[in-house]
C-alpha cells in the first residue's frame, strides 16, 4: 500500500507541473530551479561529432542546420552530445577549452536552439581505453565545467549538462559519489539555472540507489540500457574477442526456439553462457526488460525525481534482423512510457545506426526502427518515385565527404585546395564551391574535385526513375572537356573485374554538357542513363564511348551496379588545356531534370 500511494502522489507531482513550469530563470545567478518531470520524452544520440581524439577534427560541417531539421521531423526533441573534453583541454593547471573550440561547440547549441531542441552536453571523458587519471583527472573536470558552466549560463534552457558518462574503474567505484557532488557543486557555484544529469556507477539503473539525496532539484537521474549483450551487441567490430563473433546465425528477439543458432563453445565459463541458457525464459522476453526497467521507474517514483535513459540500443551492422532489432527497441520504450522515463537512443550514425547504408536521409532510414521508436516516417518513403538527393549547397550533405586531389601543388599551396566554402558569388544562399586547377608547372595534370560517399550509396531508385545528376557551373576561361563520373566501390578487384567508372564529358563543346565559359552560372543536366562505362578496374582496357555495350557482351561480369557508388567527381584525367582555370560549382543534385 505505502508503494501504491508513493507512485499516486509522484504521478500527481507529474501531472501537476506544467510545461511553463518545469524550467525557469533567465540567468546563472537566477533563483534555483525545480524540475519535477522529463523536459523531454525522446531524442538521440549524436556521437560521431565531438568524440575525437584531436581538436583539429572538429568541424562545423559534420552537422548542418538541415540534419537538426531532419531529426526534428522525426519527432525527436532532444539531443545527447557525447563530447571528450579531456581531448580538448590545454595543459595544467588551467585546462584551457580554446575559443575554437568552443565555436564549434557554439554552432552545435545554437542549431539545437534554432530547432528547438535540447541539448545534452554529455562529458563523455574518459570512457573505454581512456582510464581516469587520479593524479589529475578530477582538477581538469573540475576547470572543464567551470568553463562549459561560464560560457553557457545565460543561454536557453534547452542546455544541459550531463556530469559524466558511465564512471567506472576500480577509482570511480571508491570515489565517484564525491566526486560527482564536487563536479555538481562547481556547476551551481556559477549555473544555478541549468538542469544536470546526474548518475550511478557505470549508469547502471542498479545504481541509482546509490547517487547521494542532493538538495538541488533541478536533476535528473540517468541510467544506460543494453539488456542483454547477447541480443544488442552482436558481433561488434571494435571487439573481435567478444565470443558473439562465434555465432553462425543472429540471436532473435522476442526468443523463437526454431530461429535460436547452436550455443558456440566460446560461451563456455562467460556472461554469454547465462545469458544463452535463460534466454528463452529471461533475458529474450520483453517482460524482463520491463523488469529491468522498473527498477529505474521505481527509483524515479520514490524520489520523485525524474528518471532519463541517456542510452539504448541495438548494434547495427548487418548480422542482426531488422525486425528483431525493432522488436527489442519497442519493448524499451514501451517499459519507458509506463514508468515516464524519457530517453536519447543510441544512436544517430555510428555502428547503432539509424540508417541502413550510407546516411542518407530521405531513403536509407530503418523504417522498421523508426515505427519502433514511435518517430515519424519521412515522406519521401511513402512516394511513389525516388527522393531527389542534394549533395552539395552551401555546405556538403551529412553523407558526403571532401576527398578532392588537386595535384601535387594543393599540398604546398593552399589556394589550389579545392574550397567548398567559397563566398565569392555563389549561385545562392553564401557558398560555392572553387576548384582552382594548378597552372603548368605547378603540379600534374591531374586533378578531380569528389564527393565521397561511405559507407556506399544506392542509387538504383534514382537510376529507374531516369533522374539526372544537376548542377550550377561558372568559369572565364574555356573549358574543352571535363568528365564527372560515378565510380563504384570494389573491395576486390583482383578477383571481381565490374565496371568502376561511369562517365560524361562536358564543356563548351561536348554534346550533353555543353556550357559558354562567360563568368555567368549556368545548368548542367546530365541524365544517369547517359553515363557510360570507361574504366573496368585497373587489369582492364578503358572503354571510349559508344564501345560499353559490344564490351559488355564479350565481359558480361562487368556490368555498371548503381547499389555501390562511393564517389561523384569532376576530374581533368590529363586535359592540359585546364591548367590554371578556375571552376565555380554549385546547387549539386541528384532529381528529375529541370532543364
Amino acid at each position: 500500500m505505502k508503494k501504491i500511494t508513493l507512485i499516486f502522489l509522484a504521478i500527481f507531482v507529474f501531472v501537476a507541473c506544467s510545461p511553463e513550469d518545469k524550467l525557469s530563470g533567465n540567468g546563472g545567478d537566477d533563483a534555483p530551479t525545480v524540475l519535477t518531470e522529463m523536459p523531454f520524452t525522446k531524442g538521440v544520440n549524436i556521437s560521431d561529432w565531438f568524440l575525437q581524439t584531436n581538436e583539429s577534427y572538429l568541424t562545423k560541417e559534420k552537422y548542418t542546420e538541415k540534419d537538426f531539421k531532419d531529426i526534428v521531423s522525426l519527432g525527436f526533441e532532444a539531443i545527447r552530445l557525447p563530447i571528450g573534453f579531456h581531448h580538448f583541454t590545454g595543459p595544467a593547471p588551467a585546462y584551457d577549452l580554446s575559443d575554437n573550440f568552443f565555436d564549434v561547440l557554439d554552432y552545435a547549441v545554437d542549431l539545437a536552439e534554432k530547432c528547438g531542441l535540447y541539448i545534452i552536453l554529455d562529458n563523455h571523458t574518459y570512457f573505454g581505453a581512456d582510464v581516469f587519471p587520479p593524479a589529475y583527472g578530477e582538477a581538469q573536470l573540475i576547470r572543464v565545467w567551470e568553463q562549459v558552466a561560464s560560457h553557457y549560463k545565460n543561454r536557453s534552457d534547452l542546455v544541459i549538462y550531463e556530469v559524466m558518462n558511465e564512471p567506472g574503474g576500480s577509482y570511480m567505484k571508491e570515489h565517484w559519489y564525491g566526486m560527482q557532488t564536487r563536479f555538481l557543486e562547481t556547476i551551481r557555484s556559477i549555473d544555478k539555472k541549468h538542469t544536470v544529469i546526474v548518475k550511478g556507477i557505470g549508469d547502471s539503473r542498479a545504481e541509482l540507489q546509490n547517487i547521494p539525496v542532493y538538495e538541488d532539484k533541478n536533476l535528473i537521474y540517468s541510467f544506460h540500457f543494453y539488456t542483454s549483450h547477447l541480443f544488442t551487441h552482436q558481433k561488434p567490430s571494435w571487439d573481435k574477442s567478444s565470443p558473439t563473433h562465434s555465432l553462425t546465425s543472429p540471436v532473435p528477439f522476442p526468443y523463437d526456439a526454431a530461429r535460436m543458432p547452436e550455443k558456440p563453445a566460446s560461451f563456455a565459463g562467460t556472461d554469454f553462457e547465462e545469458y544463452y541458457d535463460n534466454y528463452g525464459t529471461k533475458y529474450g522476453t520483453a517482460a524482463y526488460l520491463k523488469e529491468c526497467i522498473d527498477v529505474a521507474g521505481n527509483f524515479g517514483f520514490e524520489r520523485r525525481v525524474p528518471v532519463f535513459c541517456g542510452e539504448f540500443g541495438v548494434l547495427n551492422n548487418g548480422f542482426v534482423e531488422s525486425k528483431d532489432r525493432a522488436n527489442w527497441h519497442e519493448a524499451c520504450v514501451n517499459a519507458f512510457a509506463l514508468n515516464r522515463i524519457g530517453w536519447t537512443v543510441w544512436d544517430y550514425n555510428t555502428d547503432f545506426s539509424m540508417f541502413d547504408g550510407s546516411p542518407i536521409f530521405e531513403q536509407n532510414l530503418n523504417v522498421d526502427l523508426l515505427k519502433a521508436l514511435g518517430l515519424t516516417v519521412p515522406p519521401s518513403y511513402a512516394a511513389g518515385k525516388a527522393p531527389e538527393l542534394q549533395i552539395y549547397d552551401d555546405v556538403l550533405a551529412k553523407y558526403a565527404k571532401n576527398t578532392s586531389y588537386n595535384g601535387s601543388a594543393s599540398e604546398s599551396n593552399s589556394y589550389y585546395r579545392v574550397n567548398y566554402e567559397h563566398k565569392g558569388g555563389p549561385y545562392e544562399g553564401v557558398n560555392c564551391i572553387e576548384w582552382a586547377i594548378p597552372p603548368v608547372g605547378e603540379g600534374g595534370s591531374y586533378c578531380s574535385l569528389q564527393f565521397t560517399f561511405w559507407p556506399v550509396a544506392d542509387f538504383t531508385k534514382q537510376f529507374e526513375s531516369e533522374y539526372s545528376l544537376e548542377f550550377m557551373i561558372r568559369c572565364d576561361k574555356p573549358v574543352d572537356k571535363l568528365y564527372v563520373r560515378f565510380e563504384y566501390y570494389n573491395s576486390d578487384r583482383g578477383t571481381n573485374h565490374r565496371a568502376w567508372r561511369n562517365v560524361m564529358p562536358i564543356g563548351n563543346n561536348t554534346a550533353y554538357g555543353a556550357f559558354p565559359s562567360d563568368g555567368s552560372w549556368h545548368k548542367v543536366s546530365l541524365p544517369m542513363k547517359d553515363f557510360y562505362i570507361k574504366g573496368n578496374n585497373d587489369q582492364n582496357p578503358w572503354v571510349e564511348e559508344g564501345e560499353y555495350e559490344n564490351y559488355i557482351k564479350e565481359h558480361p561480369d562487368q556490368t555498371w551496379d548503381w547499389k555501390h557508388i562511393n564517389r561523384i567527381a569532376f576530374a581533368t584525367e590529363g586535359n592540359k588545356s585546364l591548367k590554371g582555370v578556375n571552376i565555380y560549382i554549385d546547387d549539386v543534385r541528384i532529381c528529375e531534370s529541370t532543364k
